[in-house]
Parts: C-alpha cells; structure tokens; sequence
C-alpha cells in the first residue's frame, strides 16, 4: 500500500509546486489612468485604434477597479477574461457593458495570490470572429494590509 502512496504524493506535490512559474513582469501598465491617454495604453485592433484606460493603472490587488476600453465601439466585445501568467488562476470573466457613450466598461478586483509578484492577462474575444483576440499583460501591485 505504501508503494501506491508514494507515487501519489509525488505527483500531487509537483502538480502544486509548478503551479508557479517564472514570469518577467512588464515594466509600464498597460492602461492609462482615466482622462489621462498616453500611447502607452493605445493598441491597434485592425484599422481600430484601441485604449484601455482604469481607475488605478498599478492594478492593486483587493482593490475594486474600473476599466473602461475606448475606440471599440464597432468591434463590439463578445467575451473577455482574466488569467493567471504565472499561477494557474482559471479563466475569470470579465462582464463588460456599454456606457452612454458607446464605450465599454467593466469593474473587476484582483484577488490576493500567493505568488507575491503576480503577473496577469486580460483577454478580449471581438463579436467578430475574423477578428484577432486581443490581450494585454500586466502586474498587480501586492496587496498591503
């Protein structure tokens, strides 16, 4: 019965241990403070040029956060969703809705990891499938009690 275990909790234990992986953090966010548009948050989607903007560019975990994603308005969002670079955190949607102005907002909050530098993807799925999907990749600030 012993032998049986063993292999067992090897596997389990290598399965938690690479949840983690080595990832290099970008260096800039990926989105603009509100009212405040840089090229730094512009993104061409096709002949569309794509901004990104939130309440808190630094991404601070345990933090509600307001996107907001100009320039999209004849893309149309048909999913977008969170993951995990470098920690498997599943797929965590992202419901956006459009504002009177025809632009897309969405409020998520990045939950408290126990990798102490996580690095994440926000992922865009256009209403047209011929469209490439797009993605950004950004740090969360740590979470400070």
């Amino acid at each position: 019965m012993f032998t049986r275990i063993l292999p067992l909790s090897t596997l389990v234990l290598v399965i938690l241990f690479s949840a983690c992986s080595e990832v290099v953090p970008p260096e800039n966010s990926p989105f603009c403070k509100l009212g405040a548009p840089t090229a730094s948050c512009t993104y061409n989607v096709t002949e569309h040029s794509v901004r990104i903007f939130a309440t808190e560019p630094a991404m601070p975990e345990e933090t509600p956060i307001q996107l907001l994603i100009t320039g999209a308005k004849t893309l149309g969002i048909e999913r977008a969703y969170l993951t995990g670079e470098n920690m498997y955190m599943g797929s965590i949607p992202v419901n956006f809705t459009t504002n009177e102005q025809g632009d897309f907002e969405a409020q998520i909050r990045l939950g408290v990891c126990a990798e102490p530098n996580m690095i994440w993807r926000l992922n865009i799925e256009w209403e047209n499938a011929a469209l490439p999907a797009f993605s950004v990749v950004f740090a969360a600030e740590p979470f400070k009690s």
